[in-house]
């Protein structure tokens, strides 16, 4: 029996078994990642975050309820579930260039909202994590929560304590 040049077994040559290294190796390394991505997580703080709005139209709470979802308008994260709203005048600083003076007055058709929600995820110590988006008190972020659309602050973000 004669052995062919370049040839293993007789059957695969080198450059077809170099292809299905590559190939085992790609199939591994993407087996490894999906089954490691999950992996150990730990369990899911719940906390209270109040989201703060100084002035928006004042048609858009009464677009949101409490129970509505919330979520973050840039990623559009599941971030909860609305607990409570409160709504007041709107906040609106007007400076004066001349006696160089703010002052706070209101806008009329414009309200300011505080939104309450219930929402699950990591808290760290840089504050609260959530499909790997952090989330601060002072942070501003786009929220969509029942259909109302806001533009606002993070005002608090509280631990919910289990009784």
């Amino acid at each position: 029996m004669e052995k062919k040049k370049g040839m293993i077994f007789g059957k695969l040559n080198i450059i077809d078994l170099a292809i299905i290294l590559v190939v085992i190796a790609g199939v591994a390394f993407f087996a490894y990642k999906f089954m490691t991505a999950g992996g150990i997580t730990p369990p899911a703080d719940e906390v209270s975050i109040v989201f703060f709005e100084e002035e928006c139209p004042d048609y858009v709470p009464e677009h949101t309820h409490i129970g509505d979802s919330v979520l973050d308008g840039t990623t559009n994260t599941y971030l909860g579930t609305v607990t409570d709203i409160q709504i007041d005048e709107s906040v609106t600083y007007t400076y004066d260039n001349i006696t160089a003076e703010t002052t706070l007055g209101h806008k009329e058709g414009y309200v300011s909202a505080y939104i309450t929600a219930d929402c699950f995820g990591q808290i760290t110590d840089n504050g609260f994590v959530v499909d790997g988006t952090l989330y601060s008190v002072g942070g501003t972020l786009i929220l969509h929560a029942g259909q109302g659309k806001y533009y606002l602050t993070i005002y608090s973000i509280d631990t919910i304590q289990d009784n």
